[in-house]
């Protein structure tokens, strides 16, 4: 799942819990961790299937909605059309895994921002890295 930055600022200030979508099928799954950037993770706890039109208000709130014409403008979206009700937990320790090593710990990030400073610092093109690190997420 992709958020935007406001989005995830809010993710990792606690105030959004839950997000809308619309979806033809789910794009999650419940238990899956969808990774935030640059830092923390949510892990999806339940995906309910709703009518927008049976949105309760306080779940509008959660997803960072002030009232359903918001949500219904977002996601193109009327009363009788069925939209995903994304509840998840962030973990702001979380961090991406290294395939076959499990999770990476932050005194290995700080070595490899070390590594990447230098490369930027040596090359003739610039802080390519900082692109690079940006496209691989």
């Amino acid at each position: 799942m992709l958020f935007n930055a406001d989005t995830a600022r809010h993710i990792r200030g606690g105030e959004i819990t839950l997000s809308l979508r619309k979806w033809q099928r789910p794009q999650a799954l419940v238990g899956g961790v969808y990774y935030l950037r640059p830092d923390g993770a949510v892990e999806v706890t339940s995906m309910p299937e709703t009518r927008l039109g049976d949105l309760p208000e306080d779940d509008l709130r959660l997803a960072g909605y002030l009232d359903r014409t918001g949500v219904a403008s977002t996601l193109a979206a009327g009363e009788d059309d069925a939209v995903w009700m994304v509840r998840f937990d962030f973990h702001a320790n979380l961090t991406r895994p290294v395939p076959g090593r499990g999770m990476v710990d932050d005194g290995e990030l700080e070595t490899l921002g070390r590594k990447l400073a230098r490369k930027n610092e040596n090359s003739s093109h610039g802080p390519w890295t900082q692109v690079v690190r940006y496209w691989i997420g």
